[in-house]
Formats: C-alpha cells, structure tokens, sequence
C-alpha cells in the first residue's frame, strides 16, 4: 500500500488498540497489543473477505474485553496485498498506518541479531515501531483519482514490457539478419514486422525477390516505401 495522496502523523494513546498485520499473498499473521501491556498473538487469518471478518470478530472482542475506545491497525507497504484489508478496516472505522519495511528490518536486528524473517516476529515488531511513532497514518486515494492512478500505473508497466519485447525481437532478428535491422531502422515499423513473420531469414527474403518484396512494401506500408528500399534489403 503506498501512499499516493497524504499522510498525517497520528498518536497512540492509552485506551487505544495496536492492531500489527504481517501481510501475506494468501495468509496474514495478526497481534495485538496495547501500551498498557494486553497482548494477543499468533493470529492467522486468510487474505479473504471471510478472513478479514474473522479477524475483525477478534479485534471487536479484544478491544471490548479491555474497554478501548480505537483501533489503530499497522502493516508495511507491501503493493496490491495489503489493499483489500486496508480499504475493509478503513471502511469499519479503523485507522490504517503504514510501516517502512527498511524500519522493520533494522529494529529486528536490534531485537535478536538477527534480520530473519519470521511469522512471529514481524507483527511484533510492526507493532513496537507503531508504539514508536515510527509510521504514518495513510489517506488511501478513492474514486476517479484512484481510477486514473490504476490505469496510469497500468500503461506504465505495459510501455515497459513493450520495451524490454522490442529489445528483445531486435536482438533475435540482428543475429539472424544483421543487415535487416539496420536497412529497415529498427524493429518498429510494420514493414519490419512484416518481414519477420513471412520472411525472417536472409534466404526467404532472397526466394521472395525485389519486384515481391517491393510490392510488400508498398503495400504495408501505404506507398512510403517501395522498390528502392526492396533492392536495399534484397542486396
């Protein structure tokens, strides 16, 4: 879950509750706790909407067992996983925070020697970085400004697959037919595409000869290109 909007401070205070989530693709591990040394561990619970009812039942109960007026619930940033869970607390009135994992790894250390990564640990900790002040109370963007980052972030990562897919055909296609890539500029073009799926070899360009190949040309690519460059590929 990363912040996109606004972060404010928040602080903890006696009659609230800390509500540490170790998030998982498909299991999180829970803990609560309170500044007044009430704890409960070792909750596991799935990263379902059945799961995270259950998990709110045993939120409800803690926090009327020991009287507390709010709950403050803290996980890392962990991108789409997390999502789900912050957007079904936020919806019950809970306060949603978020912990840098950088944070986590470094006061684990300090805890046992050791950055391991354990179920067990790791809501403990998230936990002890909440008490410190150590997180940020996160406004999860909704409506149309979620929707446009969605889909920006979307065409971002489709440009760079696009990218990495024509370096890639460029590479394949230089070790085939050196010459091609650089008569032709590149792979881009649809004249070049073209070329690769009928004729992508230095022979089936030969058999195909400079009056077809000129006509393929212009064909695809509607009259910019013609005889002079079939003779250039053909040569």
């Amino acid at each position: 879950m990363k912040n996109n909007k606004h972060t404010t401070s928040y602080e903890i205070k006696h009659n609230d509750l800390i509500v540490a989530v170790d998030i998982g693709k498909k299991k999180n591990h829970g803990y609560f706790c309170t500044l007044m040394g009430k704890e409960k561990s070792s909750i596991v619970f799935w990263n379902t909407g059945q799961g995270f009812k259950l998990f709110y039942k045993e939120l409800r109960r803690f926090m009327m067992e020991n009287k507390l007026a709010r709950a403050i619930a803290g996980f890392e940033s962990t991108g789409v996983y997390g999502l789900p869970l912050a957007h079904f607390l936020r919806s019950r009135k809970v306060v949603v925070v978020q912990v840098n994992p950088f944070h986590t790894k470094q006061l684990k250390e300090l805890s046992d020697n050791s950055p391991n990564k354990t179920d067990k640990k790791d809501p403990r900790v998230i936990a002890d970085i909440m008490k410190l002040g150590h997180a940020l109370r996160v406004v999860v963007p909704e409506g149309p400004a979620a929707e446009l980052r969605h889909l920006s972030h979307a065409r971002e990562r489709l440009l760079a697959h696009k990218r990495t897919c024509c370096n890639q055909l460029h590479d394949v296609a230089f070790r085939i037919f050196p010459e091609l890539v650089i008569c032709m500029h590149g792979v881009n073009s649809k004249s070049m595409r073209y070329l690769l799926r009928y004729y992508p070899t230095p022979a089936a360009v030969r058999s195909c000869g400079v009056s077809t190949l000129a006509k393929i040309f212009k064909k695809v690519s509607r009259g910019k290109l013609g005889e002079e460059q079939a003779r250039e590929v053909y040569a």
